[in-house]
This record gives structure tokens, sequence and C-alpha cells, in this order.
């Protein structure tokens, strides 16, 4: 975390703290500014005051987690001396006129209360969401570490996958092993819940798992990664069930074609419009694309860079992901995780590319 970037950000804006809540919905940026390893964290807040003062509000049922911390005020709730969070909540932020945060991970229930409980004070509400996404974008050499730890896992697994994918396996057997396997090498969770589509399956990019058993003939393309100490991989590997038809073969180095070209162009300086838009070029005899060529990684799943008119700089990490999807037929996916360098890239994730049979 940047905390240069944060101060800077809370200047920008004219706000006297940051507000995020690691409540209802899991915010990416909690992890990202308090910079914790370990634990869900659930209902916590991170306050950063523009004095470069840190405080995480914690119940007590993780209070094992954190002991002390330089430049942290930990504060826990849930005990009989300090039970109401929000009376907590409220004397921490009790001198701040304007507050910055992302709506974006709030409830409705739980915005509104916030919102009257700081409308009572003149306190205001300041929508960060965009600006706190950014910070993320551009990755630190501890980041990138743990980043590349979780897709040394996925790799592992990937590697993996033909010796225990069989025909007459459901798709859900497959991702259950898949998932049971990343927790065995290391890692604290998963990046979101594992993909495994075979046969006309495989023709949606965003289905998940059902009970059908692979075929003979199938396209099976498996999607998934894993998260270490809140860092996320995602890679995505497409095999075939038996011998591969002519047809089948063509799409796979079709998609094949495509990615490698789009990493080549992969560098400090390249838009990342230009890079999607080479491999709609590569694929284009298979019709228009039905999603971007990639989207960034940390401790979001997806995250900046996104926009198709961004530029890529040092230190970001995205995937290339180029899909190719026939209706009722069937798809191909092939995805790595990207670090962008001064004079090209390095791919974090490994394992075989060529069709796979299985």
């Amino acid at each position: 975390m940047n905390k240069r970037a944060v101060l800077g950000l809370m200047k920008d804006k004219g706000i006297d703290l940051i507000f995020v809540g690691n409540l209802a919905i899991s915010d990416p940026s909690f992890f990202y500014l308090s910079e914790v390893k370990k634990g869900a964290f659930e209902n916590a807040v991170l306050i950063f005051w523009k004095t470069g003062k840190r405080a995480i509000l914690m119940s007590q049922l993780e209070e094992g987690l954190i002991k002390s911390r330089p430049g942290y005020e930990i504060v826990i709730y849930g005990s009989r001396k300090n039970a109401d969070a929000n009376k907590i909540l409220d004397q921490l932020m009790r001198k701040a006129k304007r507050i910055g945060m992302d709506k974006t991970y709030f409830n409705a229930a739980g915005f509104e209360s916030l919102k009257k409980r700081t409308s009572k004070k003149n306190q205001k509400i300041v929508e960060i969401g965009r600006e706190l996404t950014n910070l993320r974008i551009i990755k630190t050499e501890g980041e990138i570490a743990r980043i590349s730890k979780a897709c040394k896992i996925a790799s592992r697994v990937a590697r993996e996958i033909p010796d225990f994918a069989k025909a007459g396996m459901t798709e859900r057997a497959i991702a259950a092993e898949i998932e049971k396997r990343m927790k065995v090498y290391g890692a604290d969770g998963f990046a979101f819940p594992t993909i495994v589509a075979s046969g006309p399956n495989s023709a949606i990019p965003h289905y998940r798992v059902g009970d059908r058993r692979l075929r003979k003939g199938d396209f099976v393309v498996i999607d998934f990664g894993c998260k270490f100490q809140n860092y996320c991989s995602d890679m995505t590997r497409t095999f075939v069930i038996g011998s591969p038809s002519k047809k089948q073969i063509d799409m796979y180095q079709t998609c094949l074609s495509a990615q490698l070209e789009c990493i080549k162009m992969t560098k400090e300086g390249a838009a990342f419009g230009t890079i999607d838009k080479k491999a709609n070029e590569i694929t284009k005899k298979y019709g228009p694309p039905l999603h971007a060529i990639g989207h960034g990684i940390g401790v979001g799943i997806h995250e900046g860079p996104r926009q198709k008119e961004a530029v890529l700089k040092k230190n970001m990490v995205l995937t290339i992901e180029p899909g190719i999807y026939i209706r009722k037929f069937g798809g191909v996916r092939i995805e790595d995780d990207i670090l962008v360098t001064k004079t090209g890239c390095r791919v974090l994730t490994s394992a075989p590319k060529e069709l796979v049979q299985i």
C-alpha cells in the first residue's frame, strides 16, 4: 500500500478520513489499505485519517489475528466494555467533516444507517470508489510476490488436471478436486467459484459447474484461481476428451495464436484496447468476442486496468484471456496472469498450452 498516494487522494478530494467497511459485502480495498494477510475480518472497519493515523475496528471473534501493528490503533468491539460497534465508530469519526468511502460495498440498509448518523453531525459522505480502485492498479514488490505465490499454486494444480480429470466424471467432482488441491498446496481460499464447463456448457463464458458428466469429444474449459494472503490468481486451460476433431483443433490453435500474440504486445506504454483489438482480429472468423481480452487482478479478482483505453504501466498485473465460443458446440479459453515490465512482460502462471487430451 502506497501511503503517500492515499494521503494525496485525501488531499485532492478534500476529505478528512477514509472509511472502508468490510461489512455485508467484502471490500478488497480493506485488505489493500490494512495490509492484513490472514483472516476474513467480517464486519471490520478501517479508518485512515489525513494525518496518516490508521485504525482497525474489529470483532473480538478475530481478535487473535492482530495483537498490535505499527501505525495502527486496534479497536475491539463485542466485549462487555465495548459492545456497541456503531458507538465506537461514531467516536472515531467524530471530528471528520468530509468522509470518503466506496458505496459499492455497502448494502442499502447499512449505507442508509451510516448516512443517517453522519447527517445528524453535518458530516458529508464523498464517493471515492473509483479513486480507491485506481490506487490498487500499480503493484508493489510485496503485492507481486503474493500474486506470484497464488499463481504458482494454481499452476501446479493446472498441470495435474490431466492426471485426475477423466471421461465420466461430473463437472462438480472435477471442480471439487481442483479446489481441494489448491488448499493442500497452500491457498488461503479461492479467488472465485471454480468453473468446469464441458461440451456445450464450454460455450458459456460465465458457466459455473453442474452434474453433467464429461463425454468423448467434449471441450472442457476449466477456469480457476486461488488467494494467497488475500491476493488472487486467475487462469484457464481448455482440454478435449479423446481425440479432437479438425474443427476443435482449428478453434484451439486460433485462440492460442491470439493469446500468444497479445502477450507479445503486453508491455509498458501499450494500449489495452490495441491488444484487445488484435485478439479480435485473429479470432474474428468465429464471430464477435463475448468478453474483453482481460482485466487487472490483485486483492480483487476483477480490478483495474479494465478500460479498453487504459495504457499499461510497469507493475500492473492483468490477465490475457481470449476466448472462442460456438453455441451448442463448445468453447475455448486460454488465460494467464501477466506482470507488465518496462521492456515487456512476465507470465506468472505456467502450464502446458498445447491442446491436451484427457
